[in-house]
């Protein structure tokens, strides 16, 4: 058990130098940034607009349960004076 434990931590350490020395020179530190700045500077309006277009639909997706429910409701009561639609 002990050898497999030694044997896996150095894996990791023998995978972890050989990514940092293949990928230094494709990535060096002052040219590495952040994914979600980048993404924001680039498509920072369309992101905006379809994640407000997606809680528009989301809410649109939400009533019709809630008038269905509030539909059933009405009809299921008894109503005392027919022909009379109150909501």
């Amino acid at each position: 058990m002990r050898n497999d434990k030694v044997f896996l931590e150095l894996l990791y350490i023998c995978i972890h130098i050989i990514t940092q020395c293949v990928f230094q020179d494709h990535f060096p530190p002052d040219k590495q940034g952040n994914v979600w700045k980048t993404l924001r500077e680039k498509y920072g309006r369309a992101f905006f607009w379809s994640g407000v277009i997606k809680v528009f639909h989301d809410l649109v997706m939400f009533t019709p349960p809630l008038i269905l429910s509030a539909l059933l409701v009405h009809v299921s009561q008894p109503n005392p004076s027919k022909g009379k639609l109150q909501l």
